[in-house]
């Protein structure tokens, strides 16, 4: 800018003489003056203070044993009016590996830029994978899990940290060999199945009653089933409480 009224001066200069010349340094002296004293009515907020305060709401979001692969992106900067700058970055929420994180910025109290500051982030875990291919229904046995790290930065359900949350649980969907195992591809195991025998069970104070049933559904541990007392062929509920066994309050 500058360097384009000087040419414009020298212009001015050869056509309209010393007179305009000097009229018109007298106005530029006037607009540098005035943007002089503009100047202090701004100041600049570093990009490493906007990058520290989302990088913590971020971390704030990841459980101890994850880890975190964190890189900020391009940040922007940032100019707001003079006073006390405040910092207030909010919770990004879910975890992508793209993520923005939006921080708010007051000056003297009040709001005055809101900006976005991104991240690539990359999550890692030890976590349970299967070591062979696992069948639907199949019960998953000691041997047929691992702990391995993982990036988990985009699985999708609860993946499990610990060989015992899956050990001795029902398949409930075919699972590839060396694939990471979730809640919600496992379930407990049938303790009762429909049309096999089950005992039937009656505490009633010290005294205990047993008898013979036939499971007229499916049932896992807790559940509630209907169940046929063999020897009455009545239809009763019982709680599973037991491999083959079910629980009854009163006959």
């Amino acid at each position: 800018m500058m360097r384009k009224l000087v040419q414009t001066l020298r212009v001015w200069r050869g056509r309209k003489g010393k007179v305009h010349f000097f009229l018109a340094w007298g106005l530029i002296f006037l607009l540098l003056a005035g943007d002089a004293k503009a100047a202090p009515n701004s100041q600049v907020v570093p990009a490493e203070r906007l990058v520290e305060v989302a990088k913590a709401a971020l971390l704030k979001q990841i459980s101890k044993p994850v880890q975190a692969e964190i890189e900020s992106l391009s940040v922007p900067t940032v100019t707001v009016p003079t006073g006390r700058v405040t910092l207030v970055a909010v919770d990004p929420g879910r975890i992508l590996p793209i993520t923005s994180v939006r921080v708010e910025i007051l000056v003297d109290g009040r709001q005055a830029r809101t900006v976005y500051v991104s991240f690539r982030v990359k999550l890692f875990a030890v976590v349970v994978v299967a070591t062979r291919p696992l069948a639907r229904g199949q019960v998953v046995e000691k041997d047929a899990v691992r702990l391995e790290r993982r990036e988990v930065t985009t699985v999708t359900g609860t993946y499990l940290t610990d060989v015992h949350d899956a050990i001795g649980k029902r398949v409930e969907q075919s699972i590839g060999g060396g694939s990471l195992l979730t809640a919600e591809v496992l379930s407990a195991p049938l303790a009762v199945e429909r049309g096999k025998p089950v005992h039937i069970v009656v505490v009633i104070g010290q005294i205990r009653i047993t008898a013979l049933g036939k499971a007229l559904e499916d049932g896992r541990l807790g559940d509630l089933v209907p169940v046929q007392v063999v020897a009455t062929g009545k239809r009763i509920q019982a709680v599973v409480v037991a491999p083959g066994v079910v629980n009854l309050q009163s006959l």
